[in-house]
């Protein structure tokens, strides 16, 4: 994603030469992000600073999706740090998401403890808040179900996410040029031992996809 990102941004800048007039008229173009901000990535932490999101019952020893999502968006924080890329860990409705400019933002949620039935499995990824960039969007959303089933093996479960109240997925204080998606990686109940024994794996896929 970040690569298409920058290979978009190179080719839509005006060359200019010193002393030579261009008598082509210009190029109504989006506002370009500043050089910090071509490699800025905000993870937000589903429900961290908030609401301890799905609780599961005694038998998944009361499993709590905060903590889930916590572990994962700091292991994804890790890798693209050492990838050479600022990374900002967000909690829940954080004041800096107001406005917040960067290459990408991406929350990190996980689907239901309920036991809904046999196919309630898988990873699911989704835009969220404005999208001013729909290439840079449908990129974005391409490359992390691309990379993450590579990774990991999961199955894909759609685009649809559905596990929490509609606030959770609500991203219009974001800048409008910053690119947002939102990715559950699966769900408590039948992904059990997938999101609680193979934390870093699932973070690395997650970082492929961004990458």
């Amino acid at each position: 994603f970040t690569a298409l990102f920058l290979l978009y941004f190179s080719a839509n800048q005006s060359l200019v030469v010193p002393g030579v007039q261009s008598n082509a008229a210009p190029e109504e173009i989006h506002p370009a992000l500043l050089p910090n901000d071509q490699n800025r990535i905000g993870i937000v932490s589903g429900h961290w600073g908030f609401d301890s999101g799905h609780v599961c019952a005694p038998e998944l020893n009361s499993l709590r999706e905060v903590d889930v999502n916590l572990r994962i968006a700091t292991y994804l924080r890790d890798i693209l740090t050492q990838r050479g890329y600022t990374v900002d860990l967000l909690r829940e409705f954080d004041p800096a998401l107001t406005d917040y400019v960067g290459l990408a933002i991406l929350a990190i949620h996980t689907d239901s403890c309920d036991y809904i039935n046999g196919n309630a499995t898988g990873f699911k990824v989704s835009s969220i808040g404005a999208v001013a960039y729909s290439t840079e969007a449908k990129n974005l959303l391409d490359c992390l179900e691309d990379r993450f089933a590579h990774v990991t093996g999961a199955n894909f479960a759609g685009n649809l996410v559905s596990s929490d109240a509609e606030p959770f997925y609500d991203y219009s204080m974001l800048d409008p040029y910053t690119t947002a998606a939102v990715i559950e990686p699966g769900f408590l109940n039948l992904d059990y031992r997938f999101l609680t024994e193979k934390t870093e794996l699932i973070a690395r896929g997650i970082a492929d996809g961004i990458v």
